[in-house]
């Protein structure tokens, strides 16, 4: 489906490459210059006259440059990266929600030019009979068999039937340009669709709402790992270089370069239960979900029992169309020897071949209808 919200898919991806390179730099070295001048109202000095100590410039400079490299983060980057991804499935697959929803649109729309195309022929096939009717009738008009009204009563229903005719064809025109927009191709006005065909439905595992379920769940179940490392300290080197002064040796008053290097370890040894009340959190998270997965399945349950008995009615009721098109075609064909006969009017004739084009389009709506809870049923099984 060319809808525009399949394009976001793309962007996910995108935006996903760009989270975990920025996530990847962490294991790389960071650098960071800084720079100092200050002046202070006192400084450090040795209070013991006579030892030669200059003392110290109360306006200080200072320069460094910094560079740390993390050894060890308990597992974080690892876990932040693998969590960004199920995230990005997760969204994925809301977006493939969304755009399953559209299919009971496309099937809508689908379905409604199969049955304005059956109500155009069947308004076509009307017409022909119609205007053979004229002709009869016409002839016997002008040898003073019939009345000219006769004839009128058939001209006006001819011009009822094209007014019809407009009505259906602007109707079938609407939903190609509908459907076209949906699916992002131009369909061809009057193109002739293919009736579908069903097979028995399987279980509705290929729903993306059931894909979204197992996505989120993945989620809280890296979220929770994440708490869990988070309690473990972290290792970094680092190498410090600068020039100022004063340098290190805080009792020489001048510019001297120097240098630090060491092993740095951080350990947040008390967090108040913060992961602990994290935790409970993502559970009270785990059995939202589990709930609204029952509301679907039951939701599912509930629509398929629906669609089954609607099928069922369905089935019977093209049963009884079939029988009742086949009555009205032999009233017909004796109402239309009747009125050549004279013994009955055009318009008791109309009447009965009206009676007919209902029972024929009824049972045209019908047997379309059984195809669209079809392929409903299709869809809410997730095929």
């Amino acid at each position: 489906m060319n809808y525009p919200l399949a394009a976001q898919k793309g962007l996910l991806q995108q935006q996903l490459e760009v989270q975990k390179a920025v996530m990847k730099s962490q294991q790389l070295p960071s650098l960071e210059l800084a720079a100092q001048a200050t002046y202070q109202s006192d400084v450090t000095h040795v209070p013991v006259p006579n030892l030669g100590i200059e003392p110290l410039s109360k306006d200080q400079y200072r320069s460094t440059l910094t560079m740390k490299q993390l050894i060890y983060a308990g597992g974080r980057i690892g876990a932040n990266l693998s969590l960004e991804s199920v995230k990005a499935i997760a969204k994925e697959r809301e977006i493939e929600v969304q755009l399953y929803q559209m299919k009971w649109e496309v099937n809508r729309l689908y379905f409604s030019i199969l049955l304005a195309q059956e109500q155009r022929e069947l308004l076509v096939v009307r017409g022909k009979q119609l205007e053979e009717k004229r002709i009869e009738v016409g002839s016997g008009v002008q040898n003073g068999m019939l009345i000219l009204s006769s004839q009128q009563v058939l001209d006006a229903e001819i011009i009822l039937l094209k007014q019809q005719l407009i009505t259906v064809e602007q109707w079938e025109k609407t939903m190609y340009k509908s459907l076209s927009l949906l699916i992002g191709k131009e369909l061809e006005l009057g193109a002739l669709l293919n009736r579908p065909s069903f097979t028995t439905p399987m279980v509705y595992k290929d729903r993306p709402e059931v894909n979204l379920f197992a996505s989120r769940k993945e989620t809280l179940v890296l979220q929770e790992e994440i708490i869990k490392k988070d309690l473990l300290p972290s290792v970094s080197a680092f190498a410090t270089g600068g020039y100022g002064n004063p340098a290190l040796n805080m009792l020489e008053n001048s510019f001297q370069p120097f240098y630090v290097v060491g092993m740095q370890l951080q350990w947040n040894i008390l967090d108040w239960n913060a992961s602990k009340k994290k935790r409970e959190s993502l559970q009270l998270s785990r059995e939202l979900i589990t709930t609204e997965e029952a509301v679907f399945n039951l939701t599912m349950q509930r629509a398929l029992s629906e669609q089954s008995i609607e099928l069922e009615k369905l089935k019977q009721l093209i049963e009884a169309d079939l029988a009742l098109v086949e009555l009205r075609k032999e009233v017909v064909i004796s109402a239309a020897s009747q009125m050549q006969n004279g013994v009955i009017t055009t318009s008791a004739y109309l009447v009965d071949l009206n009676k007919l084009y209902e029972s024929e389009n009824q049972l045209s709506m019908h047997k379309l209808q059984f195809l669209l809870v079809q392929a409903n049923y299709s869809l809410t099984k997730g095929i």
